[in-house]
């Protein structure tokens, strides 16, 4: 039996289950192209391993049109849920409600923290980053 994806409805922002990810693969690829680049450390394929295999997470924004990949990271002193990557369109929209859910996630994995590296741009976006402190910031030089 084949799923039909068009007769399932989803809510706004939901993860992709790991078994699933190849289904979606083509929806998500080119919002993914836009970060998983050199610098990241990360090409497609291997964006698209991590996703089949667990090590990384896909979230379905409004429907693909924006697309967030994370993973619980476990620290020797804390649980993190990393935010590797965030890509997509009309970010003012959605952005509130994607914070909501990756903290209502975070806590039901008895996360301690919530990590990801952006732009300092995204500080405007909404008022509720103003939670989220900055305690470092990543800078990276290709050799």
């Amino acid at each position: 039996m084949t799923a039909n994806l068009e007769a399932v409805e989803t809510p706004p922002i939901f993860a992709v289950p790991t078994e699933h990810v190849a289904l979606f693969w083509p929806r998500a690829e080119g919002l993914l192209r836009r970060v998983a680049t050199r610098d990241s450390g990360y090409t497609l394929t291997s964006v698209m391993a991590e996703l089949a295999t667990g090590g990384l997470l896909l979230w379905s924004i409004r429907d693909f049109q924006a697309i967030a990949c994370t993973k619980i990271v476990q620290r020797p002193t804390d649980k993190v849920l990393w935010v590797q990557f965030i890509a997509g369109d009309r970010m003012k929209e959605w952005v509130d409600d994607l914070v909501d859910v990756m903290e209502t996630y975070a806590r039901e994995y008895e996360c301690t923290a919530i990590e990801a590296c952006g732009r300092p741009g995204w500080k405007k976006l909404t008022s509720k980053f103003s939670a989220y402190k900055a305690p470092w910031t990543i800078y990276r030089r290709n050799l």
